[in-house]
């Protein structure tokens, strides 16, 4: 929606502000800023409401707030001189109109006596010029580690969290909305999180050169770098301590939020449908091993040509390779910019991907291996059987509430969506609970066929989904057995089946 501003009574001209939505990472990550500088300044949180809507207060406590607020979100660094070229970069993002936005650069990137007095002159400047900017609003920049190294990330995450029975899910949440930090249960994690990613050693000293290296890979600015070893580099008492400090203390100091862990790229609906549509064709037409493309969605990429043909298959029913194994980058670009929206994330994809190879399966072969190891997500050409928007949003929601009315433990579901069953009870309840709130099976443990076959035929054709259905959907035993017995043998005939728990 386009917003339209008038930006003095004399105005002749209609300028235009446009919104901005934010994601979820971001919205949090401005949430966790508003928390850190709350507790930091000590403002009456009143002050900061009043603020947003345009009542700007002179209270000491409110200026330090926008100060660290400033920092946080890069109009500032940490010695409070304005980074003119970030504060250009994103109130250009949100104002379409180039005047507009060099005035506001000329008349509100201002320096002022203190960093202080700047961060509230910055705030005052912009409620006048461009009452409909919010600094509370303003776009954070969040980072998405690549593919391969985010899922190298997860599996520390997970191990850590589990060698030290804590919850990792809580973990993450906690990271997400800023507060990890809060106690000190989770100091045994940090260290084993930190020294595996190269930024301890094994006796609880810094790695100096790793955690430049790390640091390289969510900042490219060398000064900022610097900036940031010189603070975090400070050895503790304890490892543990020292790595509490260390992570906080990144935390607090990049500019940028990074989202560490592996993430689902949403593929909008028709673009699901679409894919899903394709690959259902290309396993027929390629006699593609089901089991080697399901690899393909953990980064698993076997040299086998039926696979390298089934990639090619795909590539050409999206467009994006000819017959002839010319890649057509223009239409990779494009519809790589549906899925993710960086142009810039994408523009550094297709120029690494978009290569040809010996033969046309090899450079399909090769660009789903490269986008699947580079996408910023779970991301990759040979995707096929994806959940739609809505699908996914249905099925996270039943397998969170099955988690928690079965209480089974994360592992033996981890272990399951990699085909290794666990003869457990409360995996069994958890499968009885997901395939009742799915509406697939009765509490008495009857299947609903047609809603099963209505679920598959997205997946598969008729045929296909009549023929499992009358292979899996087998009333055993009990209502646990029958649930726990029908998932084995759908993933053991039909993998795809593996997002639906």
């Amino acid at each position: 929606m386009k917003v339209f501003l008038i930006i003095s009574c004399f105005a002749v001209g209609v300028l235009q502000i446009k919104a901005a939505p934010l994601n979820e990472e971001q919205k949090e990550k401005l949430a966790s800023y508003h928390k850190h500088c709350l507790a930091e300044s000590k403002v009456d949180e009143a002050l900061v409401k009043e603020a947003k809507k345009g009542q700007i207060s002179e209270d000491p406590a409110f200026k330090i707030y926008l100060n660290c607020f400033s920092q946080k979100i890069g109009f500032q660094d940490a010695k409070g001189v304005i980074q003119k070229d970030v504060f250009e970069q994103k109130i250009g993002k949100i104002v379409d109109d180039a005047t507009l936005l060099e005035k506001i650069v000329n008349q509100c990137a201002v320096q002022q006596d203190n960093p202080v007095e700047t961060s509230f002159y910055i705030e005052k400047c912009l409620h006048q010029v461009a009452p409909n900017i919010e600094i509370f609003k303003v776009n954070p920049d969040v980072v998405y580690v690549p593919n391969e190294k985010a899922q190298e990330a997860y599996i520390i995450h997970k191990d850590c969290a589990l060698q030290f029975n804590h919850d990792e899910q809580e973990i993450d949440e906690r990271r997400k909305k800023g507060t990890l930090f809060d106690n000190n249960k989770y100091r045994d994690y940090f260290f084993c999180f930190s020294k595996r990613q190269g930024f301890q050693n094994e006796d609880g000293q810094i790695n100096r050169d790793g955690l430049i290296n790390n640091v390289n890979q969510v900042v490219e600015d060398k000064a900022v770098i610097d900036r940031i070893v010189e603070k975090c580099n400070v050895q503790q008492d304890t490892a543990e301590n020292t790595a509490f400090f260390l992570s906080k203390c990144l935390q607090e100091n990049l500019p940028v939020y990074v989202e560490l862990f592996p993430r689902d790229i949403p593929v909008p609906d028709e673009e699901a449908k679409q894919i899903i549509k394709n690959g259902r064709e290309c396993l027929q037409e390629t006699g593609v091993n089901r089991e080697l493309v399901q690899k393909t969605r953990n980064g698993i990429f076997v040299e086998d040509p039926t696979l390298k043909e089934f990639a090619f298959c795909m590539g050409k029913k999206a467009g994006f390779i000819n017959e002839a194994g010319d890649v057509q980058i223009d239409v990779l670009r494009k519809n790589t910019l549906k899925l993710i929206k960086d142009p810039v994330v994408v523009e550094k994809l297709v120029k690494l991907c978009g290569v040809k190879k010996e033969t046309p399966q090899e450079t399909s072969f090769y660009a789903s291996k490269c986008f699947s190891k580079n996408s910023p997500g779970r991301l990759s050409i040979t995707q096929f059987g994806a959940l739609s928007s809505a699908q996914q949003a249905k099925a996270s929601k039943l397998i969170k509430e099955c988690f928690q009315e079965s209480s089974v433990p994360n592992e033996l579901v981890l272990k399951a969506r990699k085909g290794n069953f666990s003869d457990d009870p409360l995996l069994k309840q958890y499968f009885l609970c997901v395939s009742t709130k799915a509406g697939v099976l009765s509490e008495a443990g009857e299947f609903n066929n047609d809603v099963i076959i209505n679920d598959l035929t997205e997946i598969f054709n008729a045929d296909e989904a009549n023929s499992l259905v009358k292979k899996c959907a087998v009333k055993r035993g009990s209502p646990t057995e029958t649930a726990f017995e029908s998932f084995r043998c759908f993933y053991q005939n039909a993998p795809e089946v593996v997002p639906l728990f």
